[in-house]
Parts: structure tokens; C-alpha cells; sequence
């Protein structure tokens, strides 16, 4: 029954099919490192169609699956077989992703390969850590220029430190949390990281203030802070200062 393979999709958590990747988990999907906004029912008719490992579903179980315990018409789920087809980037006369079976339903044919979850001694003693994106508090355009270019430069710095021990998240996943209001906790939950590093920087004439918090994502604890006010032109010192901070922080 699909609904026993939907049940074991959702251990393994993470399935990748042409340029995508699911994770059944996080409920999120990605196209080469960038989400894709989804709408929750079409996250669960995308788990489901997957889960089906390329068998045809029925659309009275499609409609069960996705609406459980509730009265949708059929039109409901052409409509969001419509946009998860739109998201994936395919239209209706070759179907890459989505196959409509006349008068039955729809089968995804597409191949699908499930990531496996790293094992107990691949992730031993290795914490994975995300850059939020630097707050900008000085407002102007060209400002973001310099906090993401401050946000890039602290993910190289970071990851150079000791990768077998500290694995940090790409910059193109780290910068779809621009202005979130999730939290932390959240944010650790989506990316499968155990440390995040948030701040801000102002820049006001000759001097750049920045500020940086290590926070634990399990419980949202501040592990270390620290503000500096320096020149630009000492900005790069300071970057290594703060990513050999955060080393000591966490032990590696």
C-alpha cells in the first residue's frame, strides 16, 4: 500500500530525482541547492506520487492521502497536480516528473534515487553548523552588498577550519533565511545543523561595527557573543578572529 511506503519515505527523509531533492522530513523541496516554494498540499501530493516508486495512483487515494478525512472535489487535485507541474518546470505534453493515466490517475516517472542517511561512524564527532545571513543595520543598497559578501566570506572562513570535524551548509542554502522569522529551532530542523552563527554589521563613516552569537539549535542557547568596531580595512583579520572564536566555542 502507498500508505505503508509513504510511512517509510518519511524515515529516510531525503529522495533525489533530476535536478531535485526532497526532503520528506524538513517537508521541503530544493533545485540545485535553492528551495522551491510549495504549498503544504503540494508537499503532500509530491510525498505521496514519489512514495508510489513509480506505480500509478488511483485519484480516490491521491484525494485520501492528500485530504484526509475531508470532502475535496476531483478539481482540487488537478489544480495542485497543475502547479506541483508548473513548480517542477514541465508542462503537460512531455511529462518528465508527472504522467496522467487517463480515467485513473497519475503516476511520477521520473527515478528516483533515496539519499542515505549518513551512518553513525560517517557523523561522529562531525557538527554541522549554518552562517545565517548578516543583518544589515545601515540601511542602502550597497550595504547588502557588503554584509552578504561579510556572510560568504564567513562561510569560506569556516570551512576551512577542520571539514572532517565542522561541515558548514552552502551559501545558496544559508541565504533563503534572509529576514526569516523562523526560529532557531526550526532553522536547525530544516538544514540538519546543530550550530548556527547569526550578527549584524553597521557601517557608519571609517568604522564597521559587527556583532556575532554562536547559538545551539537544539535549545536555542547562546554559546558565545562578541561585537567588534573596526576599520574596513581590518575586516578580513576579523573574520579570521572570529571564525578561530567559534572553533574554541565548539571544540574542534
Amino acid at each position: 500500500m502507498i500508505f505503508s511506503r509513504v510511512a517509510a519515505m518519511a524515515a529516510s527523509h531525503q529522495y533525489a530525482f533530476g535536478q531535485y531533492r526532497l526532503d520528506t522530513q524538513a517537508r521541503l523541496l530544493f533545485r540545485k541547492g535553492e528551495r522551491v516554494v510549495l504549498t503544504p498540499k503540494a508537499v503532500d501530493l509530491l510525498i505521496a506520487l514519489v512514495a508510489a516508486e513509480g506505480r500509478a495512483i488511483g485519484k480516490e487515494e491521491l484525494l485520501q492521502k492528500v485530504w484526509p478525512g475531508a470532502v475535496v472535489e476531483e478539481g482540487s487535485l488537478t489544480s495542485h497536480v497543475s502547479l506541483l507541474r508548473k513548480a517542477l518546470g514541465e508542462g503537460h505534453d512531455e511529462p518528465r516528473f508527472i504522467e496522467t493515466i487517463p480515467k485513473r490517475g497519475y503516476r511520477f516517472v521520473c527515478p528516483v534515487i533515496q539519499i542515505p542517511a549518513p551512518t553513525a561512524d560517517a557523523g561522529a564527532g562531525r557538527m554541522m553548523l549554518v552562517v545565517l545571513p548578516f543583518e544589515n543595520l545601515s540601511g542602502g543598497e550597497k550595504h547588502d552588498y557588503f554584509s552578504e559578501g561579510l556572510t560568504e566570506e564567513m562561510i569560506t572562513q569556516l570551512a576551512r577550519l577542520n571539514p572532517d570535524r565542522l561541515g558548514v551548509i552552502a551559501r545558496t542554502s544559508a541565504m533563503q533565511y534572509r529576514s526569516t522569522n523562523k526560529s532557531v529551532q526550526q532553522i536547525g530542523r530544516e538544514l540538519r545543523v546543530s550550530h548556527l552563527l547569526e550578527g549584524s554589521v553597521r557601517r557608519a563613516a571609517d568604522r564597521v561595527r559587527i556583532t556575532a552569537q554562536l547559538v545551539r539549535a537544539s535549545d536555542e542557547t547562546h554559546l558565545w557573543a562578541e561585537a567588534y568596531e573596526r576599520s574596513p580595512h581590518d575586516i578580513l583579520a576579523l573574520q579570521g578572529e572570529v571564525a578561530r572564536a567559534i572553533a574554541r566555542e565548539i571544540q574542534i
